[in-house]
């Protein structure tokens, strides 16, 4: 799902090496696109099963959404111009 992503004792990590420090940018990215897609698989899970939606779902839900979208909104706005560069705009979690 991201390259070279690790995960030891329920801990996802993304190893510095990752990291250009004379680009910040990719990373931030790389992290805004795994919680993207992190987002996606939890609205298919309630897409696939239905049950699993109720009150206290939502409540959850709802707040991880908006932070999602919270994530990509600072992104556009810290990297503005590598944004558009990229040519991306995600869909909304």
């Amino acid at each position: 799902m991201v390259r070279s992503i690790q995960s030891s004792g329920g801990d996802l990590r993304l190893p510095d090496q990752d990291v250009d420090p004379e680009s910040p940018f990719n990373f931030h990215l790389t992290i805004a696109h795994f919680h993207k897609t992190q987002g996606r698989i939890v609205a298919a899970l309630a897409k696939l099963l239905p049950d699993v939606v109720d009150h206290d779902w939502a409540q959850l839900w709802n707040p991880f959404a908006t932070r999602i979208n919270e994530l990509w909104a600072a992104l556009e706005k810290t990297y503005a111009d590598e944004m558009a560069e990229s040519g991306g705009e995600p869909e909304d979690a």
